[in-house]
Parts: C-alpha cells; sequence; structure tokens
C-alpha cells in the first residue's frame, strides 16, 4: 500500500502523492489515545519518522493493556478506604517497596523529561513503568494475594495497587486524557463514602505526583529485580523445553553468596506461584549430579530438574521436528539473501528484515540443537 511505500522509501507524506494518513481514519480504527500516544512515542527530536497504519497499534495495544489492568483491579479493591499514608511502612512486603520506589523513580523522570520538552522520552518511560514493572510484576505477584485470605495483607496491596494507579493515571493524563479521566471518574466512584479520595472529581485538576523517597529503599529494589529476573529466567526454561502451563516443575538456586540466599529463601513461596514451582531450592554449594538445563543470573544460576516431566523419546521426536522446520526456513532466507538480483533490487529495509529473520532463526536453530543434544544425553 502507499502508507507502507511511504515507509520502505522515506517518502514525504504528501497531498498529490496520495500517501497522506488521515487522522480521523486512525481515531475510528485505533482511537483518539492510541494516535496521541503512538505519534508522541515515535517521535524523536531531530529525527524523521517512518510513519504507517500499522504504528498506531502500538498505542492501541498500551490502552487496552490500561483499561484491562483497571478494570481487574477496580473489581478487586473491595475496600472503601485505600490510603497510603495510613499504612505501616513495616507492612509493606519487599514486592510493595519495589514498585513503590520504581513509581518514584518514574515520577522523577518523567517529570524531567517534560520539562525539558523531551516528550517521547516520557512517553517510553511510562510505557515500560506500567506495562513491565506494574503489570508484568507487580500485579502478577499481588494476584496469589488477592485470591489468599489474609485479609490484612490483601489491604496492604490494594492500597499499594491503587496508589500506584492513581499516579500512573496523572502521568499518562497529558498523553491519553480521555482514556484516563475514564478511568479516573470509575475508580474514584467506588472510593466516593471517603472523602479524601473522591474530592477530586476530575484527573484534570488532580495535582501532579511529587517525588517521595520515603519509601525507597535501593537495596530492596535491586534484590527483589534480581528475584523477578530469576522468575523470567525460570519461565524461560520452561518455555525452552516446552513444558506444559500446569506441571509444577523442580527448581534449584545457587545464589553467589549468604546474602542473596537469606533473600531468596525468603521469596520462595512468592516465586513458587509466579513460575507454577513444585520446589525451589536454595543452595549455594549445590553441584549437579548430570546435566541440568541452566540459566545464569546476576544472583547466581537456576537449575530446572526435568525428572518425570515429558517422555523422553517424544521429547526427541518433537526437537527434531521442529529443528527441521526452523532449518528449512533459514535455507529460504539463505537462497534470498544469496540471489544478487534480490539484493540489488529489494528495498534496504526489505533487505535488513531478511537479515534480523537469518540471525533469529540461526539463534532458534542453535538452542534446538542444544536441547536436543541435552536431552539425548540423559
Amino acid at each position: 500500500s502507499l502508507n507502507e511505500y511511504v515507509i520502505r522509501e522515506g517518502r514525504k507524506m504528501s497531498k498529490s502523492l496520495g500517501n497522506t494518513i488521515d487522522p480521523l481514519d486512525v481515531i475510528e480504527q485505533f482511537g483518539a489515545d492510541a494516535l496521541r500516544f503512538s505519534i508522541i512515542l515515535i517521535t524523536a527530536q531531530g529525527q524523521d519518522v517512518y510513519l504507517s497504519s500499522s504504528k498506531f497499534e502500538i498505542g492501541r495495544n498500551f490502552a487496552n493493556k490500561i483499561w484491562n489492568a483497571s478494570r481487574f483491579l477496580m473489581m478487586n479493591f473491595g475496600d472503601k478506604t485505600l490510603n497510603i499514608d495510613q499504612c505501616d511502612k513495616t507492612d509493606f512486603s519487599n514486592d510493595d517497596i519495589y514498585i513503590l520506589g520504581i513509581l518514584n523513580k518514574t515520577i522523577t523522570d518523567v517529570t524531567r523529561a517534560l520539562g525539558q520538552f523531551r516528550l517521547n522520552e516520557a512517553a517510553q518511560i511510562i510505557y515500560d513503568f506500567f506495562w513491565h514493572s506494574y503489570c508484568d510484576k507487580y500485579i502478577e505477584s499481588a494476584k496469589s494475594i488477592l485470591y489468599a485470605d489474609d485479609e490484612h495483607r490483601k489491604h496492604i496491596t490494594r492500597t499499594v495497587l491503587f496508589h500506584v494507579l492513581n499516579e500512573t493515571l496523572k502521568l499518562l493524563h497529558p498523553f491519553m486524557p480521555f482514556i484516563t479521566e475514564e478511568i479516573w471518574q470509575r475508580l474514584h466512584s467506588i472510593f466516593e463514602e471517603d472523602k479524601e479520595l473522591s474530592r477530586c472529581k476530575s484527573i484534570m485538576i488532580s495535582q501532579w505526583p511529587e517525588e517521595n523517597n520515603e519509601y525507597t529503599d535501593n537495596e530492596i529494589l535491586s534484590l527483589t529485580e534480581q528475584k523477578f529476573e530469576l522468575i523470567t529466567a525460570g519461565r524461560n526454561l520452561r518455555s525452552e523445553y516446552d513444558i506444559a502451563p500446569g506441571a509444577q516443575m523442580k527448581f534449584i538456586f545457587k545464589p553467589q553468596n549468604t546474602e542473596l540466599k537469606e533473600f531468596f529463601t525468603s521469596e520462595v513461596p512468592s516465586m513458587q506461584k509466579l513460575l507454577r514451582a513444585k520446589s525451589i531450592d536454595i543452595d549455594t554449594d549445590f553441584e549437579p549430579k548430570s546435566g541440568l538445563p541452566s540459566a545464569v543470573i546476576r544472583a547466581g544460576i537456576l537449575y530446572m530438574s526435568l525428572e518425570g516431566a515429558f517422555d523422553k523419546e517424544k521429547e526427541i521426536k518433537r526437537l527434531e521436528d521442529k529443528l527441521t522446520k526452523v532449518r528449512k526456513a533459514l535455507d529460504v532466507v539463505h537462497k534470498k539473501l544469496n540471489n544478487l538480483s534480490f539484493i540489488n533490487n529489494a528495498p534496504a529495509q526489505v533487505i535488513e528484515k531478511e537479515r534480523a529473520k537469518e540471525a533469529d532463526l540461526k539463534e532458534q536453530a542453535g538452542k534446538l540443537a542444544n536441547n536436543l543434544e541435552f536431552i539425548r544425553s540423559m
């Protein structure tokens, strides 16, 4: 299409060429907030913007993430009063302190970026914080607490969830005014009996978030970030070996020192739920007697036991079939990239895309070959 041609050739949009993108069409397809956020996010100072309708999927997907996360939280708040100033700091878990510390840094960085008119940088900071730190880490960790029976712990978690969402909506409002106002109205209607929380009827006249170091603990921030690195590593191991989502796996973590051992031992219940693990043993002296799938992270080495996880012969067959498909796809890409006609005539971005595809397929083939060799040796 003409819009894609703009991207490939880097030609400027022009009415005479008929390659312009009508913002009203974008709004109808993706929404006004998606249009605003996407344009701001991809527009860096001093750089040309390669624009197509697919770029607005970023804003649409982010708006959906905000809406779904907010809806889930409002369904689980329950309490009529959720004021973080009324909480005892000693009741906060490491995860609570982690997300409050990251929120504080986000407020500082976004405010500074806006003050320097680096709008795309501010948008990227908010995007990363809400999607990855708040949703992927804190909310996922909080779910097991919200579904448990400890009412005091649930109240603390709900209070932190509310506070972070409330402050993040304010940060987002200049970029996505419509969805943030709608969520704000719904969020604060829950607490209409609480004058302190319901006094501000519109997010437009709410107070901009301010930096607050009261809940910042850099040591806990670092340790908790390493805990989430372990969770990611464990999930990657499960994915690499195609472990069924419901399978209860055994993990062993070998931390680098006793300080880390103490921290990770205290976090075992949380990590077990996030990893859907049968057990996680923390052992600074662990040495595997036979080969085990492993991942190296900053804090140490994570091992995953495959005992009883799958049928060895079936797994070998599955990996062989997958490796064959990847190698066939790699051969197709190789032929393209070795074809002088293709190299001489294809747009530079198309060639670059094929080279990226080649690199990805090579990486996949390498991992599959290593996994196959490992399982054969078991």
